[in-house]
């Protein structure tokens, strides 16, 4: 059920698709941050001439590029997860987000590398993988 009250980011959980598996998700246990989700729409301007004040109509919408920042340790899930980032011939992954809130999101993104985060000496390693969401985002209640 949604939230009745603000709640904090922390208790969301990440899961991508078993692509041997379709309509189970796995989860990444260890995912820090998510980015946005969803998609904004454009504005089409449609004012006639004989008109003084700008007219609208919807536009297409634009799905954002997603970072996915993760603790960087070892877990089946997580390795497979990079795995399918990896490979080339992996063309989208379909994704699930639960919110502490209640909401859930299921979106697909195409996969476009990953890198390690700067090391330091006093801080966890981290990796980062992007991706472009591609189409909408269907959002739900869990």
């Amino acid at each position: 059920m949604f939230a009745t009250v603000a709640k904090l980011g922390a208790g969301s959980k990440l899961f991508y698709e078993n692509p041997s598996a379709p309509g189970t998700f796995l989860l990444l246990d260890n995912a820090r941050a998510f980015g946005q989700t969803g998609s904004q729409g454009e504005f089409v301007e449609t004012t006639p001439i004989s008109k003084k004040v700008r007219e609208y109509i919807r536009g297409l919408k634009t799905p954002p590029q997603k970072q996915f920042t993760f603790n960087h340790h070892t877990s089946d899930n997580y390795r497979e997860f990079l795995a399918l980032v990896d490979d080339d011939n992996v063309d989208n992954i379909k994704m699930r987000i639960d919110y502490e809130s209640g909401d859930r999101a299921e979106f697909t993104i195409v996969p476009n590398g990953r890198v390690m985060d700067e090391a330091t000496g006093d801080a966890q390693l981290q990796m980062l993988v992007f991706g472009q969401q591609t189409g909408d985002a269907v959002w739900s209640e869990f």
